[in-house]
């Protein structure tokens, strides 16, 4: 339960977190977890943003993204379990392009923004190095595992997503909760 204002950013991803669980471990609870399985596919869009939710027997996740020079294109696919979170998407950091961090900073917002917690994109390059080629996507991905986890429930899908964001994963939500009489 977090209590108070914003978490702090750490390092900008996930990761420190997720070390800190490892090392106090997870206890499972008593109470069997409830499981969503799709009864049929489920689309949204917003704006120029795409999600389809389609049956499964796992979490699989398509995040295709599209940014100019340095990001570049790139598509995430994978089977979300503990481990591909660990090693696939909980080190990715929110990216924040310059010209959007410099606004934010001076409209006194994002006030906590540091390199150290936020991977730069500048005009051709990186503030500093992104720790994969694919980092924006791969915390896109991450950023769709958390807002997918507001179903508060394990979802069996295959989860594809083209330039999303949170208004899209929320959209998504959304919609996959409108069709809760139609899963097994």
């Amino acid at each position: 339960v977090v209590s108070g204002g914003e978490p702090p950013g750490l390092d900008g991803s996930c990761r420190p977190l997720v070390d800190a669980i490892g090392q106090v471990g997870v206890e499972e609870s008593p109470t069997p977890r409830r499981e969503l399985r799709l009864a049929r596919p489920v689309y949204v869009s917003v704006g120029q943003s795409h999600a389809l939710a389609v049956p499964g027997d796992e979490l699989r996740l398509s995040v295709g993204t599209e940014f100019r020079t340095p990001v570049g294109r790139s598509v995430v696919d994978l089977v979300l379990d503990p481990e591909s979170f660990r090693s696939e998407l909980a080190a990715a950091r929110t990216p924040g392009f310059v010209e959007e961090w410099m606004a934010l900073k001076g409209a006194g917002l994002a006030l906590g923004a540091s390199e150290e917690n936020v991977l730069v994109v500048l005009e051709n390059g990186f503030g500093v190095p992104p720790r994969w080629p694919d980092e924006v996507g791969r915390h896109k991905a991450l950023d769709l595992v958390g807002d997918l986890a507001l179903l508060g429930v394990r979802l069996h899908a295959c989860v594809a997503t083209v330039m999303g964001g949170h208004a899209l994963n929320r959209a998504l939500v959304r919609e996959i909760q409108g069709t809760v009489s139609l899963v097994e």
